[in-house]
């Protein structure tokens, strides 16, 4: 008869089982842990942009909305030659204008790509008794200034010890309520006063930080040549930029462009505290405009593209908005004018 077996069957795992089984589970609960970690970074780090973003975002699309309620409301009067009418021709007191932003201020702080002035019936006013009449006139624009943030901050806040000044870009709107309108006293065509004299902390508000560049192309969609309105980007309704041809420039005098392509450059928060300083010029690394030219629209694609390279070149967190605007008022259909 067999005998059974004095050795006992082991019912656990032995000491080196229970540590491989540990040292395993280590590593996939590190490995495990780091893709958390990183797919939460991303996560931060997207939500943290698309929030730095949606100002400028909404800035944009608000904007727009105003550029596209731009009103001149023209009249036709004789036009003389030798005390007697000869033809007639577009008259208004109002008046559209878009340029370079040093050129329609005429001020070294503003540095930062272009800038637009115009009326349109917004409706906006301090005195309570006219806050129900929307369709009220007043003068409106937006420009992109840079420099430090103590015009906005409260005294209380300035008056801390710890205070420190913020430069940075900022996207500013200047908003003239209907009470204040002058645009109607000015009859000087090159006279830009009816703004230029009221862009006071009362009429202008900061809308968005870090857009570093605003550009903006008036075009005609529809012509050979989309671009003969403002070839230089230029383009102002009292006194019209193609002198090339006197014809068309009587043409598109008291007239609004068809159409308007806005584009905002906005960079992200972590980019402007990486190029901060404490002075009263923006940083070099910042300036577009030493990037590229922007003299000539016909080359808008070759100078952005050229910014989006420099940006990229010193690691900026950056986006471009861009969006064309079609002028609700203006008396043009496909790029020709309206009869």
């Amino acid at each position: 008869m067999k005998g059974r077996s004095s050795r006992s069957e082991s019912e656990g795992f032995t000491l080196v089982e229970l540590m491989v089984s540990v040292s395993v589970l280590a590593v996939i609960f590190l490995i495990a842990s780091y893709l958390i970690e990183g797919a939460h970074r991303t996560w931060r780090v997207t939500e943290s942009r698309v929030t730095q973003y949606q100002e400028a975002r909404s800035s944009f699309e608000l904007m727009g909305q105003r550029i596209a309620r731009a009103q001149l409301n023209p009249r036709l009067d004789y036009e003389y030659r030798n005390m007697l009418p000869v033809r007639y021709k577009k008259e208004t007191e109002l008046h559209f204008l878009s340029g370079r932003t040093e050129d329609l201020l005429g001020d070294d702080r503003y540095q930062s790509g272009h800038a637009i002035f115009f009326q349109a019936p917004l409706g906006m006013s301090h005195e309570p008794r006219y806050r129900d009449l929307n369709h009220l006139l007043n003068a409106w624009g937006f420009f992109v200034e840079y420099g430090s943030d103590e015009a906005w901050v409260p005294r209380v806040v300035r008056s801390d010890p710890r205070y420190r000044p913020r430069y940075r870009f900022r996207l500013m709107e200047f908003r003239q309520p209907a009470e204040e309108l002058v645009i109607y006293s000015t009859f000087d065509p090159s006279d830009r006063s009816w703004y230029r004299d009221y862009l006071t902390p009362g009429n202008v508000k900061v809308v968005a930080e870090n857009v570093i560049a605003l550009l903006l192309t008036p075009l005609s969609p529809g012509e050979a040549d989309p671009h003969f309105l403002a070839p230089e980007y230029a383009f102002d309704s009292r006194i019209p930029q193609n002198l090339a041809d006197p014809e068309v420039a009587w043409a598109i005098r008291h007239e609004l462009p068809p159409v308007v392509r806005i584009t905002l450059i906005v960079i992200d928060e972590k980019t402007a505290q990486r190029f901060e300083t404490d002075e009263a010029s923006p940083p070099k690394e910042l300036q577009v405009f030493s990037v590229a030219p922007f003299t000539r629209a016909e080359h808008y694609e070759r100078d952005l593209a050229a910014v989006e390279q420099h940006l990229n070149s010193i690691s900026a967190g950056y986006r471009v908005f861009t969006s064309t605007v079609a002028i609700r008022n203006a008396k043009w259909k496909l790029g020709r004018r309206g009869g």
